[in-house]
């Protein structure tokens, strides 16, 4: 296909054309919509009969529409342009459809199309809730554009809006007599549920599969659940964090730069159970004036009082391994104030928010198998897939996946990306009318997730990408409970339990995977060594790390008390929060501006510009591992660099592994709960930062309603790390610390609102790259020369970790552990908070996270 110059005059004549018939589409539709003069729509049909005559018809290859369409920037704008002619609608088909997400939404009605990334206008509306109007009969533009689609996502939703005031069947009839209004218990197979309408439609229909078997020339498929059973924001929420959808394709991590845009409100003057029974008296035929009396007719005859009408239990989750629900009262009058007006609790969900998590997960369990089974039955369609990313799956689904002939369906596979929502609770049906619901540790997510890598991903040798991230805590989660919080470890183990088990039965080793990229997770220093020494032997050539952490070093023996120091996160809670006054995000804006300069104003030292004597790395430290890791300069080679003679041959280490490339963005150190085999070292002799909570956040009250789980590997972030550590990272390695240059301003911004005044300090980022075109200079110094007799060559160092493994018993202290972290999570949730030297704040409040870390 001939393909004229940027400059031609074809070129240009093309784009003016284009642009004016765009500007034409505009004009027109404009007038139509103005209802202008015969006159005027008359003398605008002839100039652009006159332009359509001289339309240079198929002469313009498909690559200048797209430099058009992409130069149009709005999707909007694309639209508009699609309408000019027939070879414009046909030739921006591709481009308009190259992206392509299918959004099952929380309500169900209507599904919607849109491309999966930030910020976009969402197509057409599709419905699928209807049996008369399934996928099997909506699937035209999957015939009709199927192969010019690229990146194609599936989507079921689960908003905490949504949650809040659930939409599930009614078990109960309004009944009509002619001497009044009741309620009577409606037949369990009337009440039936949009939830049940979508199941229903997944399962009894081709829709799936049909839509499947038209994508033959797409690349990337994704898949996005959110099901409502891991960590909930709930009343914790960040006004710069996004309300919107989660973006399928494109960052994931997109906040606003301002907290103008309103969050879903949480907290209603109107209780739920009013609110429905308001609208099943509409729904009756009652008018809309007559439903106050109507509602106190029915109270007066049920011999009940608004608050009794209004109540809804909400017993707390019972912890692992107890059966007693928890009902906990609070003496805090502003707790118990707002627990009438909150819908959405997270710890103490109501009936009818349980059931309505039930009805959603049938319904995502229906679109996974559907997903899977389409996928099998249609393998011919992804001869040209080689991406499949997971953008968003509860642990609970994860053995959905684990199928051979799934995977063995997808012969040009090359890159995973891989993200799991860890379960906090499981919600399960006991009987007609009742849900039983259970707390779980969110590490239980770890052996699903291993045996998914490990049995399947990583027993396929096309495979060389892969990403795993959880989606749970760490740096970047919004809220001021969540946020530096409830970190779990790497699936990296089978025995998830044997955090510091680092045999290479104890592992998991991927030896076809090439670039592995693993982001909010940690590891013990010993296992993390193991494992990527071990792949970086076999396959591993690049390494990403994007906050990832490391604990404190393994001990040989047990730890009989805990040495824990206090941690960087002491809360400073204001009058204004302990009494519950609302402060707007504007009164705020000042106070946190000069908190975000103070945080970007932080300047990396160049440690260069220091002469200075370069310390031996602690063992097991950050430096330690990627000194034995790096594919570039060492600091034994910079240490022998700066006390050899002139006469003295430089050191030169032999590096054995394949690793070359070693990317980290924000790690450091987290504090594990679990004293016993993981010591405090990266605390010690260490002046903590203090956290800081905004002034009317009202966190006191907050954490009343939040989750909290006594799981002893769920870890925390330090912000801190040791001087001589980050000097030798900066000099050897050219690290930097801080965010400064690694997020965007209103990400830092975002953290700096949920209580982190210094965002990524004592967290370094950096690049490592093997150079594969030494300079002049590294020749002559001797470094890249071939192995000559006579010269100072050493292997690189390879860490014995077998030490820790030896006499390794993890339920040696476990029960002891248990029992104190039960009792200050059952002391916490009584109000009856133990006053422990050197751990209160000023203001002598804590929070339920500094509460499960206590010594």
């Amino acid at each position: 296909m001939y393909l004229p110059e940027p400059h031609s005059s074809l070129c240009r004549s093309s784009l003016a054309l284009a642009i004016y018939h765009i500007q034409d589409r505009r004009i027109s539709s404009q007038l139509n919509a103005a209802q202008r003069s015969s006159s005027q729509h008359q003398r605008m049909t002839s100039q652009s009969s006159g332009v359509y005559a001289n339309w240079p018809l198929g002469q313009i290859p498909v690559e200048l529409f797209v430099s058009i369409a992409q130069f149009l920037g709005s999707r909007e704008d694309v639209q508009t342009m699609r309408l000019v002619n027939r070879e414009f609608y046909s030739k921006l088909a591709g481009y308009y459809f190259r992206n392509l997400v299918v959004h099952l939404g929380p309500e169900l009605i209507p599904t919607t199309l849109d491309t999966g990334l930030p910020l976009q206008v969402e197509s057409p509306v599709l419905d699928v809730t209807n049996a008369a109007d399934s996928l099997a009969d909506s699937t035209f533009i999957f015939r009709t554009f199927g192969p010019e689609i690229r990146r194609f996502g599936l989507a079921l939703e689960l908003n905490e809006s949504d949650l809040a005031t659930p939409n599930v069947p009614d078990f109960e009839n309004l009944e009509t007599r002619p001497w009044g209004m009741y309620r009577w218990p409606s037949p369990l197979c009337v009440a039936q549920s949009l939830t049940d309408k979508i199941t229903q439609s997944l399962e009894g229909s081709e829709g799936i599969f049909r839509i499947l078997s038209h994508l033959s020339g797409v690349q990337e498929l994704a898949l996005s659940c959110e099901g409502g059973l891991g960590y909930l924001q709930g009343p914790d929420i960040n006004p710069l964090s996004p309300s919107r959808r989660t973006a399928i394709f494109g960052d994931p991590n997109i906040v606003r730069d301002d907290g103008n845009t309103p969050n879903p409100p949480l907290d209603f003057d109107v209780s739920y159970k009013y609110e429905m029974l308001t609208r099943r008296m509409h729904s009756a035929g009652v008018d809309h004036d007559q439903i106050p009396a109507a509602i106190d007719t029915i109270m007066s005859t049920e011999h009940i009082t608004r608050e009794q009408l209004d109540h809804e239990d909400r017993p707390r989750c019972p912890p692992p391994g107890t059966v007693l629900l928890r009902t906990v009262p609070t003496t805090c009058k502003t707790c118990n104030s707002r627990s009438r007006t909150l819908r959405l609790q997270p710890d103490m969900l109501t009936e009818s928010q349980k059931r309505f998590l039930l009805l959603h997960m049938s319904a995502q369990q229906a679109l996974i198998q559907s997903y899977v089974l389409g996928i099998l039955d249609n393998g011919s369609s992804f001869m040209n897939l080689t991406k499949l990313k997971i953008s968003r799956l509860p642990s609970f689904h994860i053995e959905l996946l684990c199928r051979a002939d799934f995977w063995a369906n997808l012969p040009r596979l090359e890159d995973v990306l891989l993200a799991i929502v860890p379960d906090w609770r499981t919600v399960a049906s006991v009987e007609s009318y009742a849900v039983d619901e259970r707390q779980v540790y969110p590490t239980d997510a770890m052996p699903k997730v291993f045996r998914l890598l490990n049995d399947h991903i990583g027993q396929q040798k096309q495979i060389k990408r892969l990403h795993f991230e959880w989606l749970c805590g760490g740096e970047l989660a919004p809220g001021q409970l969540q946020r530096n919080n409830h970190i779990l470890p790497a699936p990296f183990l089978k025995e998830h339990r044997k955090i510091k088990d680092s045999r290479v039965e104890n592992l998991l080793i991927l030896p076809f995977i090439a670039h592995l990229s693993l982001k909010n997770c940690w590891f013990t220093p010993n296992v993390f060594f193991r494992i990527i020494r071990k792949m970086a032997e076999e396959s591993l050539e690049s390494l990403e790390l994007e906050t990832v952490s490391l604990s404190g070093s393994p001990c040989k023996n047990r730890q009989t008390e805990n040495r824990q120091v206090m941690l960087q996160d002491d809360v400073i809670v204001g009058p204004a929060a302990v009494q519950g006054a609302e402060t707007s995000l504007t009164a705020l804006q000042a106070e946190m501006e000069a908190l975000d300069q103070a945080a970007s104003a932080e300047i990396s030292t160049d440690f260069h510009s220091y002469n200075v004597r370069l310390p031996e790395p602690r063992t097991l430290s950050w430096a330690h591992i990627i000194d034995m890791l790096t594919p570039g300069d060492t600091i034994r080679e910079q240490i022998h660099e700066q006390g050899r003679d002139e006469d003295d041959p430089p050191l030169r280490l032999k590096k054995q592994l394949k690793l070359r490339v070693l990317d980290f963005k924000s790690c450091g150190y987290v504090s594990v709960p679990d004293y016993r085999f993981i010591s405090e070292d990266p605390l010690d002799t260490l002046e903590q930062p203090r956290r800081r909570i905004i002034k009317g956040s009202k966190v006191g009250c907050i954490e009343w309603f939040m989750q909290a789980s006594n799981d002893r590997h769920l870890a925390r972030v330090i912000n801190h790390i040791k001087r001589g550590e980050e000097y030798l990272l900066g000099a050897v390695f050219g690290f930097k610390t801080g965010w400064r240059g690694v997020y965007a301003r209103p990400v830092i911004k975002a953290a700096i609102h949920d209580g982190i005044p210094h965002p990524g300090r004592g967290r370094f980022s950096g690049r490592i790259e093997h150079h594969w075109e030494p300079t002049p200079v590294e020749r002559y110094s001797g470094v890249f020369y071939e192995e000559e007799d006579g010269e100072n060559v050493q292997l690189v160092e390879n860490y014995d970790t077998s030490v820790f493994d030896r006499d390794y018993d993890d339920n040696d202290g476990l029960d002891e552990l248990l029992r104190e972290l039960e009792s200050v999570t059952s002391e916490a949730r009584h109000g009856d908070i133990p006053n422990r030297s050197g751990w209160m704040n000023e203001t002598g409040l804590l929070t339920v996270n500094d509460i499960l870390n206590w010594p």
